[in-house]
C-alpha cells in the first residue's frame, strides 16, 4: 500500500502487513511527522471466520500474480515514491532565473567591451572598472563650448520668427572643426516641444578662437519657456 506524508506530502510503499489490521503510528523520514495510519480498505476481510462461502468469495476475487515484464522490477517495500509531478510554476521559474543569468552575463560582457565607451558617457564608471582592474583610457576633453546663447521673437515679412544666436569657442590644444549643433525648444512643464539641427563652418577653428552661429525658427510655438543648444550626438 502507498502511504502518503500529510506534512510533506512524500510517497512511501509499504507493506499492508506491517500496518496490519488496526492500524499503527508511522512517522515521516523526511520531515518527522508522524501520525495514526488506518489499514486499507482492502486490507480488511469482511466479517466471518475465514471459512465457508466467505473464504469461497475472497479466494475467487483474488487476483492471479501479474509478473513484471523482462527488464522491470517491482520496487521493494519502503521505496520512495515521487510526491508530486513538478509544476508549470516551477519549471517558469527556473527558465526566468536562467533568463536572468544570461542577460547579466551578456550585460558584463558588454560592460567590459565597450568600457570605453561607457566612460566617456559617465565618467564616474571609470572607478569601477580601476576596481576590479580593467584598463580604461582617459577620455579626450572635448575641445569646444557654447557660449551667449540667446533668442528672440519677432516677425519677418509678417511672419512671426524664432532667432538663436551665440557662439563657439575652441577650448581645446589644437586647431579642429566645429560639429553640427542641435538647437530644441521646451515648454513650460520642461517637456521638449521641437529640435532641429545647425550646420557650423567646416573650416579648422584654432584654439581660442570663436565663431558665432544663427538660426531662425519660423511659427514658433507660444509656449516656449527655455531653449536648449548642444552639440549633435
Amino acid at each position: 500500500m502507498i502511504l502518503t506524508c500529510p506534512a510533506c506530502t512524500t510517497r512511501y510503499l509499504v507493506d499492508a502487513g506491517a500496518i496490519g489490521v488496526g492500524g499503527r503510528q508511522v512517522r515521516c523520514a523526511k520531515c518527522g511527522r508522524e501520525w495514526r495510519q488506518a489499514p486499507a480498505a482492502a486490507d480488511i476481510l469482511p466479517p466471518g471466520d475465514g471459512s465457508g462461502s466467505d473464504a469461497a468469495l475472497v479466494e475467487e476475487i483474488t487476483p492471479p500474480p501479474i509478473s513484471p515484464p523482462e527488464g522491470i522490477r517491482p520496487l521493494p517495500p519502503g521505496s520512495n515514491l515521487p510526491a508530486l509531478p513538478q509544476s508549470r510554476s516551477s519549471t517558469r521559474g527556473w527558465l526566468a532565473w536562467a533568463a536572468l543569468v544570461m542577460f547579466l552575463a551578456i550585460g558584463t560582457s558588454a560592460a567590459v567591451i565597450w568600457r570605453q565607451a561607457v566612460v566617456a558617457h559617465w565618467p564616474p564608471a571609470g572607478k569601477l572598472y580601476e576596481l576590479v582592474q580593467l584598463e580604461v583610457a582617459p577620455p579626450e576633453i572635448f575641445a569646444f563650448d557654447i557660449r551667449d546663447v540667446a533668442s528672440k521673437v519677432g516677425f519677418e515679412g509678417g511672419q512671426r520668427i524664432l532667432k538663436v544666436s551665440g557662439q563657439v569657442v575652441n577650448v581645446g590644444p589644437e586647431a579642429k572643426s566645429v560639429p553640427r549643433l542641435r538647437v530644441m525648444i521646451i515648454d513650460d512643464d520642461d517637456r521638449p516641444l521641437f529640435n532641429w539641427t545647425v550646420a557650423m563652418p567646416t573650416r579648422n577653428i584654432a584654439p581660442g578662437e570663436a565663431t558665432p552661429f544663427t538660426t531662425r525658427l519660423p511659427d514658433p510655438p507660444k509656449n516656449v519657456k527655455r531653449i536648449s543648444v548642444t552639440f549633435e550626438a
